[in-house]
């Protein structure tokens, strides 16, 4: 679970959804994403103001592009405009690129919204090591309970609940299970988020299963969740009309990268050298290695050619 701050909102849309003076916000970890370049705490918020009637005419055609219902509202609105302000976003689209190559083939393996790929971003900001406060971890914040059910395990030498695949595969086959379940992909996150039992609960106190009628019903946090993914939606669609420059991400993980199953026990520098991967390439491919040993039947991600 993740932290949460009171977000400022501004109501200018004329709709029926109205957004309250504060608006609950995800607060998010972004360390990781210092190797891109030096970012100073004093400038991680910078307030930029983007057009309303922009925001909205871009949503419409978000809409007929999107599976998941998105909506011109208050909310998203507002929630759009501080994720634009945040000065680590573009290093996130930056990095984006490397997961979500990945995020998308799993995607269609199990037959769900492209879009849900922008969920890692609200979860972890495509860190594959963040651990919450509750113990969720990985890119996708799988609870020990959960990811147990779903295959995730650990050890003292690999943790697979931080293993880029098959965290995003557990994601993607609970989000299918849970849409299932509510035959509403809003209601299906916020319960990803919380729980089904607290969306179940909710959806009788609300007596609708309208996400929007709902939610005031939900948890504090999952208030949040729902129009944090659908801000990012819009921003990770719009946000060169913003103004926004991302770095560069050399490598894509479907692309650049090849699993190896090890056959025996072994070590990261043997590794790094059989397979012509740099051990600083390698330690970020594989965040779930935890020491230097690797056991027999590891899967290992390395490059699929020579690096230059």
């Amino acid at each position: 679970m993740k932290n949460i701050l009171p977000i400022l909102t501004i109501g200018l849309f004329s709709l029926p959804i109205k957004a309250q003076e504060q608006e609950p916000e995800i607060k998010t970890s972004t360390e990781h994403l210092n190797f891109l370049n030096n970012t100073r705490k004093a400038e991680i918020f910078k307030e930029k103001k983007i057009p309303i009637n922009e925001v909205k005419k871009n949503i419409e055609i978000l809409k007929k592009q999107l599976s998941v219902a998105i909506e011109s509202n208050p909310l998203v609105y507002t929630y759009a405009q501080r994720y634009i302000s945040y000065n680590w976003l573009p290093k996130v689209i930056g990095i984006s690129k490397y997961y979500f190559s990945l995020f998308e083939i799993k995607a269609k393996k199990y037959q769900v919204p492209d879009e849900l790929k922008y969920l890692a971003v609200v979860e972890s900001a495509l860190n594959p090591t963040a651990v919450s406060p509750t113990g969720a971890k990985g890119l996708w914040q799988f609870m020990p309970g959960t990811g147990d059910n779903f295959g995730l395990k650990e050890n003292e030498y690999v943790d697979i609940f931080l293993d880029p695949v098959a965290n995003t595969d557990c994601a993607m086959n609970y989000l299918k299970k849970l849409n299932n379940r509510y035959n509403n992909w809003l209601l299906a996150i916020s319960a990803y988020n919380c729980g089904a039992g607290n969306v179940d609960k909710a959806i009788q106190k609300a007596k609708s299963s309208d996400y929007w009628v709902v939610r005031r019903f939900l948890p504090l946090e999952t208030q949040a969740y729902v129009p944090s993914f659908l801000a990012l939606c819009y921003v990770f669609n719009f946000y060169q009309e913003h103004g926004i420059e991302i770095p560069n991400f050399k490598y894509s993980f479907m692309k650049d990268f090849k699993p190896i199953v090890i056959s025996e026990d072994t070590n990261i520098n043997e590794i790094s050298q059989k397979y012509n991967t740099p051990l600083n390439i390698l330690l970020f491919a594989n965040p779930q290695l935890l020491s230097n040993f690797i056991p027999k039947g590891s899967i290992v991600y390395t490059l699929k050619t020579t690096y230059h």
